[in-house]
């Protein structure tokens, strides 16, 4: 739960400063990377 506060509100910034693109694309590769790496909460 803490989780996903922390990334909701990191890409709620990213999309309030930067928009809504930049905003899905950097979920993208966050997704991406925490698949490939694993997550640190694991």
């Amino acid at each position: 739960m803490v989780g996903n506060l922390i990334t909701g509100s990191v890409f709620g910034w990213i999309f309030w400063k930067r928009g809504l693109l930049i905003a899905i694309l950097s979920h993208i590769l966050s997704d991406i990377v925490f698949h490939v790496i694993g997550t640190p909460y694991a």
